[in-house]
């Protein structure tokens, strides 16, 4: 219980291993030279029990009381036994909540990271857009002057007709514009290009950054239906406990009882 409040108030996670003297007296290692004297004890005690079950003080009440003494430490050992299994099914819930909260930190982290990769992509799809119509502007001024270009020197070819060499260089300087439209062309294309294959990264990032958010979500819901499975344990247990430490022999609890707690415990399973 302290290490779960420390989990809820102060964030700071269990222990991977409970120390020694916090652990069940049946889950406790045997210390050197107990390991005899614990099982002369417990074939001790189930002599004694044997010797009880067959002894009758001819006594009606006596053997009554003899009977609810069975009864009660036959409970007993049944308490005991539930109270080691809820212990066992916490710590299995417990670690299956600290594995699916960090596979819930790992997707948000991916999340984060998807949304640093998308602004990145935006960015560099605007500077493209400027690019383009930075381009599109000098290809526009281009051919405005070329068309005003090629109206000179059909005006000039209408004046020189006879020369040959001034033909000639209009027709070089015709060329060099036509190439130099063809390289704008060419370019434009490229970045045309470029810019439809950086608009399908973006598209597959955003369907990767909602594919992380869905399974985020999905997650965040396993992990709140596990932990409210670890309060309903967490109650049962105390309850058990405080029989167990309490010892209360008036305090019995009916086969019925129990059945309806194992079956509340799988349904939230």
């Amino acid at each position: 219980m302290h290490f779960v409040e420390q989990k809820k108030q102060q964030n700071i996670e269990p222990p991977a291993e409970l120390p020694p003297d916090l652990l069940p007296p049946s889950f406790r290692p045997n210390p050197a030279g107990m390991t005899d004297i614990s099982t002369s004890t417990t074939c001790h005690e189930t002599s004694l029990s044997a010797a009880d079950s067959h002894l009758e003080s001819g006594n009606k009440k006596i053997d009554e009381i003899l009977d609810d003494i069975r009864n009660i430490q036959q409970e007993k050992r049944t308490f005991e036994q539930q109270l080691m299994q809820l212990e066992a099914d916490m710590t299995i819930k417990n670690s299956e909540i600290r594995n699916l909260e960090v596979e819930l930190n790992t997707l948000q982290a991916t999340v984060i990271q998807l949304e640093r990769q998308k602004g990145e992509a935006q960015r560099r799809l605007d500077d493209l857009d400027e690019q383009r119509n930075s381009l599109n502007d000098a290809l526009n001024e281009l051919v405005k002057r070329n068309e005003d270009d090629l109206q000179n020197i059909n005006h000039l070819k209408s004046i020189i007709d006879n020369s040959d060499q001034v033909a000639k260089e209009n027709e070089r300087i015709l060329n060099e514009k036509r190439t130099l439209l063809q390289t704008l062309t060419d370019e434009e294309m490229k970045l045309e290009s470029k810019l439809q294959n950086d608009r399908r990264i973006l598209q597959n990032l955003q369907h990767e950054q909602q594919d992380s958010e869905d399974f985020a979500l999905k997650a965040d819901d396993i992990v709140q239906q596990l932990r409210k499975q670890r309060e309903f344990l967490m109650e049962k247990l105390e309850k058990l406990e405080q029989v167990v430490a309490n010892g209360d022999q008036n305090y019995l609890v009916s086969n019925q009882d129990l059945m309806s707690m194992d079956d509340e415990f799988n349904l939230n399973k």
